[in-house]
């Protein structure tokens, strides 16, 4: 271990990595507020570390958020190859990659094109039911005095 700024971050990272496997936000109330003071120790490769946690954790009220769906960049292609000729498709299929790579991108398309995928992609949005989020949850960290 080379600093102690090098065992934080190896603490940070256990204890996110940990959280993603341990943690469970649903016991906790909307609207609550936990007043936490806790240390956090133990030992890092070797060396004795110990590092004092202290603040609010603030827990927010559930929302609502719109579902919505598009079809994805591979689905669109798939339908647009499906819709040319095999001698279309297979010329697509072999000079567009080599474009790509020489342009770095894709080659441009006219202005009036651009518009009228732009207008098939936001017709080709869905908006399903209404889902439900967790609560947001905040910690607000004391400031050492």
């Amino acid at each position: 271990m080379q600093s102690n700024e090098e065992a934080e971050a190896v603490l940070w990272a256990v204890l996110e990595k940990a959280a993603e496997k341990k943690g469970r936000r649903d016991p906790l109330h909307a609207g609550q507020s936990y007043h936490v003071r806790l240390t956090v120790s133990g030992e890092i490769a070797g060396r004795e570390v110990s590092w004092p946690i202290a603040g609010t954790l603030v827990v927010g009220h559930p929302g609502v958020r719109a579902q919505t769906s598009s079809p994805t960049a591979a689905a669109l292609a798939a339908y647009f190859l499906g819709c040319l000729s095999a001698r279309h498709r297979e010329a697509i299929l072999r000079k567009l990659p080599a474009a790509f790579a020489k342009l770095g991108g894709l080659p441009e398309a006219p202005p009036a094109v651009v518009e009228m995928a732009q207008s098939l992609c936001k017709q080709l949005r869905s908006t399903g039911e209404p889902q439900a989020t967790k609560p947001p949850v905040s910690f607000l960290a004391e400031t050492p005095s």
